[in-house]
């Protein structure tokens, strides 16, 4: 995937599709319209303060577990973690109102590296770097390690048990 910069819509879906092989996770479901609890181009409904609706696609959704916004840039851009981070905290507010805030969103840069944030407070409102400000990136040849790769197997199957205040509760 090095040397695909600047293909963000063209590479991401065979990209993530990879990515859930090699971490264990189960691909995202067929599309059948614009709802769904795990796909891609998953479509949420925003508001705007005028009264405007205006549709907007997450890049991938998995129902109480993540927002995933796919990004590529030139590899050398640490900052379009911070757009996408915004991006998807939009995306949170948008879910209705039946569907609780995942704990996690990731920012993708495809090819390139994985930005985590958590929530697990079920507000969608307090996201921060996870685990912690020097964890929260994983690089692609990151995943070469069975820790890194077991913590995103986590996050699309089990985020909840990642909550640090449940892990307090068990050591003590």
């Amino acid at each position: 995937w090095n040397g695909t910069e600047q293909a963000e819509r063209a590479n991401y879906v065979a990209f993530l599709n990879e990515l859930c092989g090699i971490v264990g996770a189960p691909l995202p479901d067929t599309a059948r319209g614009g709802r769904g609890d795990y796909r891609y181009e998953r479509s949420v409904t925003h508001h705007a303060s005028e009264g405007t609706a205006t549709t907007r696609r997450i890049d991938l959704y998995r129902r109480d577990r993540f927002i995933l916004e796919a990004k590529q840039g030139a590899n050398a851009e640490p900052q379009a973690s911070i757009f996408g981070l915004a991006e998807a905290e939009h995306y949170v507010r948008d879910l209705p109102a039946d569907e609780a805030s995942p704990p996690f969103l990731i920012v993708c840069d495809v090819g390139f590296c994985f930005d985590l944030y958590a929530d697990f407070s079920g507000t969608g409102r307090h996201y921060a770097q996870f685990p912690d400000r020097e964890g929260f990136r994983i690089y692609l040849p990151e995943l070469r390690d069975p820790a890194k790769r077991e913590l995103l197997r986590r996050i699309w199957e089990e985020p909840h048990g990642l909550n640090p205040a449940h892990q307090r509760v068990a050591v003590t």
